[in-house]
């Protein structure tokens, strides 16, 4: 459950479900920044950037369906948020506040509920555990 009260679906693979529950985390905490903005918003991106790597891994590892899809979404993502991030450098933060704020949670909603739903069913259905 997050701050807000929004729970968050655990999708039954114990280092993604972390991994979730800390973006979220550190999405709220993000959202709620004051002179910190700029730092913590390249946290959530570097974090993002991590936890995509940690998935894309295992996908390229095991040979999981959807692969290539869900790879190409997450670059999508990191495209977007590091050209927001730059944008917040310069001192841009209502943009990066509009975008943690309305894009991040929407996004995260969707992927949660379709690719990496999939993810983790292939994963369950080939009986890996990491």
């Amino acid at each position: 459950m997050s701050k807000s009260g929004a729970a968050i679906p655990h999708l039954g693979f114990p280092a993604i479900d972390a991994d979730h529950q800390a973006f979220y985390a550190l999405l709220e905490k993000v959202g709620e920044a004051g002179d910190d903005f700029p730092v913590l918003f390249a946290e959530l991106l570097a974090a993002t950037e991590k936890h995509f790597s940690y998935e894309n891994s295992l996908m390229d590892r095991y040979g999981l369906g959807a692969r290539d899809e869900h790879q190409a979404e997450h670059r999508r993502l990191l495209n977007e948020f590091t050209q927001i991030n730059r944008r917040v450098a310069r001192g841009l933060h209502p943009l990066g506040r509009a975008y943690v704020r309305e894009r991040l949670p929407q996004w995260f909603v969707q992927h949660l509920g379709g690719l990496d739903s999939a993810l983790v069913a292939d994963l369950k259905q080939r009986q890996i555990q990491e």
